[in-house]
């Protein structure tokens, strides 16, 4: 566990471009940009960041840490990951002459305006558990959020080639709410997709990424699209123990 902890202090590190604690920044200056951003300009966390007109465009990645089970009968993957997510929000843009020197805050994520991303291939909708993290919020007014979460999504199975079965599974997000005319959805341009894939080992299944894709559907009741972003993941079985089994002669 505690080796864990170490990874996801340095894997957030190398996300942040900046410190909110270098360059001199006191704790009363984050205390007086707190003050600017949620108290003189009544920052109201359910109002759309943007103008009426315009399109709430979210980045997101997801990287799948962990299989905490996979049921081969009831074709079901449980999984452990972290969602990425980035927008904008100008109404956390700050650009004072006496607050210019800190580069970005760390914000609760329950006070801010939130995209409603859900997992469209869930099994379980009090699944996905996500974790109410902090979100860090730039100077620009550009937001990042990256909580973990614990979700359960269907994947089709082919045992055909058991021992050596292998099966693509994926996970697909979009607005739970909202049509692509109001929120629309985008794969995050990273330059490491799955980056941390290889935390955490399962005994029994070995997992690799694969490829991320964006879909856009119009259905018969609307005229408006719906986006979604789809991840990707080959989960194949390691064979050893069982090759073991059935190759060792009965006496």
């Amino acid at each position: 566990m505690r080796a864990l902890i170490v990874i996801v202090v340095l894997n957030i590190s190398l996300i942040t471009a900046y410190n909110e604690y270098s360059n001199n920044v006191t704790t009363a200056d984050l205390k007086e940009l707190r003050k600017l951003l949620f108290v003189s300009r009544d920052y109201d966390r359910f109002a759309r960041p943007i103008p009426k007109n315009d399109i709430f465009r979210v980045s997101i990645d997801y990287n799948l840490i962990h299989i905490t089970n996979f049921d081969i009968r009831s074709q079901i993957l449980t999984a452990e990951g972290w969602l990425f997510s980035s927008w904008h929000d100008g109404s956390l843009a700050w650009d004072t002459t006496a607050l210019r020197h800190i580069p970005n805050i760390r914000i609760p994520s329950t006070q801010l305006y939130l995209p409603d991303l859900m997992s469209y291939n869930s099994v379980d909708y009090g699944s996905p558990r996500i974790i109410n993290t902090n979100a860090i919020v730039y100077r620009n007014g550009n937001v990042l959020w990256v909580p973990p979460m614990t979700l359960k999504a269907m994947c089709r199975v082919n045992l055909k080639r058991w021992p050596y079965d292998e099966h693509i599974c994926f996970i697909k997000f979009g607005s739970w709410t909202h049509d692509g005319y109001i929120m629309d959805v985008f794969p995050m341009n990273r330059t490491n997709p799955g980056l941390l894939n290889d935390i955490w080992k399962n005994t029994e299944f070995d997992i690799s990424y694969i490829n991320v894709t964006r879909d856009v559907k119009f259905y018969d009741c609307c005229k408006e699209p719906y986006p979604s972003i789809s991840f990707f993941f080959r989960v194949q079985r390691r064979p050893s123990l069982y090759h073991y089994i059935i190759s060792m002669p009965a006496f």
